[in-house]
């Protein structure tokens, strides 16, 4: 009679847990002014909107200015372990960064990639504590002149960046540290494409990337083979006036990107090549939203994308709600350990597990590093619990029937 009043009380307290939980998602500010990480104090983050990167392990790669007995600077570190930066010596340089640093990526290796300036000028492109690639430095028989600011790395380690082969030339090359990716200035179907930009890689090694269309004024959307999406394309009915932005591309290989609608409609769509996900204007969890913030996009492996929504008050002024796999997470105005959200920023990241990063400014002009952690359907707790209820049912039963051997045993001695 005890074991199934226990049973019942566990059963009661994973119910319990499962349904009352106030929302989705759990919100921890995971790094903010006065931590210290491996030593270096946090004194101060950007206020440019730098990226903030998560992987599927929970580790979070991001930028902020620091202190220690090495030095005082603008540095990259995880919420676990700072990198570079501050007087740090990298691979026997001293790398160093500025407010407007902002390109940032970390792999489900842990493995964390950033491009730095270089005491001898230009700048270097690292993984963790290597200097990968650098000025003068000559790949698939181009020497590299400058590096971007914007890499991307798979769990392979493979990285994908932006170099340029003229230091005052303003087009860009895409590179991986082994080959040329495509040419500044390659012409796709009569089209003469320049800047690439922004590179996302999978781990199939595929590469998207961003690029201004010579003398058209406008972005396309680019393979190194062909163009995934161009103004005057339609894209399930939809037709499309401009790229905004590219999320990025899966491991399944689904291209994930913004488009302007050229419908007379104010308002972005999140496409792939050959559907829409969501369009605003339109409804999210009950949330009549106006446009996407900034028009910027996170996505993971699921399809699950994140992104700022605009919502306008009573009053007209306009809010920034934080959405992921529909759902809200936290809006201007709400409040977290007791402070007041004064603005959510447009850089965010979110994982295979949907949990979601992301930056923001507080009433009283502090900066955080806000971790969104999903937290399980309450179906999937039930699941848990029942499973846990039939180990201890089996369990007990096992001892009881062991209990009765060993009575029977003893009356037969």
């Amino acid at each position: 009679m005890k074991s199934t009043s226990l049973l019942l009380f566990v059963a009661a307290v994973f119910a319990f847990h499962g349904s009352a939980r106030a929302g989705p998602y759990s919100l921890e500010i995971v790094a903010e002014v006065g931590d210290v990480i491996d030593g270096r104090t946090i004194i101060q983050f950007s206020r440019d909107p730098t990226m903030v990167r998560i992987n599927n392990d929970g580790e979070i790669a991001f930028y902020a200015k620091v202190s220690s007995p090495e030095g005082e600077g603008w540095s990259v570190m995880t919420q676990n372990r700072f990198i570079a930066g501050a007087g740090k010596l990298v691979d026997g340089r001293l790398p160093f960064f500025n407010d407007e640093d902002h390109g940032v990526a970390i792999n489900n290796l842990g493995q964390v990639t950033y491009s730095a300036f270089l005491p001898e000028g230009g700048r270097g492109l690292f993984v963790d504590e290597t200097l990968l690639v650098q000025p003068g430095d000559v790949i698939d028989g181009i020497t590299l002149a400058r590096i971007g600011r914007n890499p991307a790395i798979n769990d392979h380690g493979t990285v994908a960046f932006q170099g340029g082969n003229a230091e005052f030339v303003a087009g860009w090359s895409i590179f991986t540290q082994d080959r040329l990716v495509v040419e500044d200035g390659r012409v796709y179907d009569g089209h003469a494409m320049t800047s690439f930009q922004l590179p996302h890689i999978n781990n199939a090694g595929e590469i998207v990337f961003r690029a201004a269309v010579t003398l058209v004024g406008t972005d396309a959307l680019l393979a190194p083979d062909r163009i995934i999406a161009i103004a005057g394309d339609t894209i399930h009915g939809r037709p499309v006036a401009q790229i905004n932005d590219s999320a990025g591309i899966t491991d399944g290989g689904d291209v994930v990107f913004t488009i302007v609608r050229e419908d007379g409609k104010l308002g972005l769509s999140v496409v792939t090549e050959d559907r829409v996900l969501f369009e605003t204007p339109g409804e999210l969890d009950g949330i009549p939203l106006l446009s996407i913030w900034g028009g910027n996009v996170a996505i993971n492996n699921d399809l699950e994308f994140a992104f700022l929504g605009q919502f306008n008050r009573e009053d007209g002024t306009p809010q920034r709600i934080l959405f992921a796999d529909g759902e809200r997470i936290i809006a201007d105005g709400d409040v977290i350990d007791g402070k007041v959200i004064r603005r959510l920023r447009t850089n965010f990241d979110i994982n295979d597990h949907g949990d979601v990063v992301f930056r923001a400014e507080f009433e009283d002009l502090s900066r955080a590093v806000i971790l969104a952690r999903a937290i399980p359907e309450p179906d999937s707790l039930m699941l848990a619990a029942l499973a846990l209820i039939a180990f201890l049912c089996i369990g007990q039963r096992r001892l009881q029937r062991a209990a009765r051997h060993h009575v029977r045993h003893r009356e037969e001695v």
